[in-house]
Parts: structure tokens; C-alpha cells; sequence
């Protein structure tokens, strides 16, 4: 793999790459006192016909109280989801280091992928997963 310095691509391709990335990706803000603070991104993720949230667990940490909320767009509402209803899986801690494992993978109740899928995609893990048997 070599490395290509970032003015030698073109304006077109990082254009490109920024919307596919940005397809994928929504803003998190914990709804503080009636009002939203941004506290950080996750990507959309479907595993196994699940449909989650994939950001960092100390993003999630953050996202406290009864209930959180996504920007989809700019000129969209929030979408706000009851902190009850998700399951989140977290990987972190010291024995990690400082560099992580910092991940929270958090399972989104279906009517809320419906909402989000009108606006982003969920990128598909298992589509993308290696075909050998012996790869984790």
C-alpha cells in the first residue's frame, strides 16, 4: 500500500468520498434539559438483518438520561430515541490502554432504522464479511 499525499487527489474523488461516508453517518446529542448538546458521530451499521449505531463508547457514555437524539440532515428534526429501547453493547476499559478498543455498538428498535432509512444507509456488515470459514 502506498501512501498518496492528500493535493494529489482530486477535488472530484474527496467530493465522492465525503458523500459516502456522510450516506452512512449521523449526529448524536444528548437531549439535555429539553435542550440538544452534540456529543459526537455514529455510523450506521446492519449485522444479521439488526440495524445499529456504531460510534465511540465514551460518546455513548455521554448520551445520558431518558433519551438521545440523531441529526439525520441539516434541515431535518431530530430524530429522538428513548435510551430504554436500545441495546447497547460496549467494548472498552483500562485494560485496553488509552487507545482503545473504544467502541459502543448500539441496537436501534426497528421503527427507528425505518426513520433513519428514509434519509441514510446502513451499511451491510455481512455483505462485506470475508468468505473464509476461519476468518474471525
Amino acid at each position: 500500500m502506498s501512501d498518496i499525499p492528500l493535493v494529489e487527489i482530486s477535488a472530484e474523488l474527496l467530493a465522492q468520498m465525503r458523500e459516502r461516508v456522510w450516506f452512512h453517518t449521523a449526529s448524536l446529542f444528548a437531549v439535555e434539559r429539553s435542550t440538544p448538546v452534540y456529543k459526537g458521530t455514529a455510523t450506521c451499521v446492519a449485522v444479521a438483518k439488526k440495524e445499529y449505531l456504531l460510534t465511540a463508547a465514551h460518546v455513548w457514555r455521554e448520551l445520558r438520561g431518558d433519551r438521545f437524539a440523531l441529526s439525520l440532515e441539516a434541515d431535518r428534526l431530530l430524530v429522538p430515541i428513548q435510551t430504554s429501547l436500545v441495546e447497547p453493547t460496549v467494548l472498552s476499559g483500562t485494560e485496553f490502554g488509552e487507545w482503545g478498543p473504544d467502541l459502543a455498538l448500539i441496537r436501534i428498535p426497528d421503527l427507528v432504522a425505518r426513520d433513519i432509512r428514509q434519509v441514510k444507509a446502513f451499511y451491510n456488515v455481512d455483505k462485506r464479511r470475508p468468505s473464509s470459514a476461519k476468518a474471525p
